[in-house]
């Protein structure tokens, strides 16, 4: 009866052991990976789909947090300057026309990686609102015209993307809506925060 007990006791210890070890991998495996918050701070070049405007620099602004080690959600603070105008020459009178244009944008925006390794591709999306203001600044002999304008729209921007450490480049394109020219962004930035949480 003695045997019994104590090979019955020690049946329950090693299982209790083997169930203990197993929750243990299982936590440390689905620990997260990383911090949860981290701000992207970074520069773009845009190219515009229209012949109206010339392509644009920008810099962009974005605080995000993860939710875990795959998805995020942000605020996406974009500004872009686009260049346009013209010269023309009529005999000997010459008149030139500077039509420069920014797009600003705000946006909320979710990321998916694919991975937690140091390189890590990602998509995302973005949505919200887009707004154009214009400067048009035309000068003839005798006389200077200005004029000035905006616009405002919902717009969404889908995006692909890679991280390497803390230095992030990517490609967005915004659908921007009417009388807001839609454009391919490059982007190249860096990423403050979120970064892999030291174990002890």
């Amino acid at each position: 009866m003695r045997k019994c007990i104590l090979c019955a006791g020690l049946v329950v210890f090693i299982a209790f052991q083997a169930t203990a070890q197993y929750q243990q991998q299982t936590l440390v495996q689905y620990q997260k990976v990383f911090k949860a918050f981290k701000v992207d701070v970074g520069m773009l070049y845009g190219i515009p789909m229209d012949d109206e405007h010339g392509d644009a620099f920008g810099f962009y602004l974005e605080p995000k947090y993860n939710l875990n080690d795959y998805l995020n959600f942000g605020l996406r603070m974009e500004w872009a300057v686009f260049a346009s105008g013209s010269v023309g020459v009529s005999g000997t009178n010459a008149s030139v026309k500077l039509e420069p244009s920014t797009v600003s944008s705000i946006l909320f925006t979710n990321d998916y990686y694919f991975n937690t390794e140091t390189v890590r591709p990602f998509m995302g999306l973005g949505l919200g609102l887009y707004r154009r203001g214009s400067l048009g600044v035309g000068t003839t002999p005798g006389s200077v015209e200005i004029s000035t304008g905006s616009r405002s729209n919902l717009g969404i921007s889908p995006r692909i993307g890679l991280n390497a450490g803390h230095f992030k480049v990517g490609a967005s394109y915004h659908f921007a809506g009417e009388a807001i020219t839609n454009y391919l962004a490059v982007n190249l930035g860096v990423e403050f925060g979120g970064g892999r949480i030291k174990r002890r």
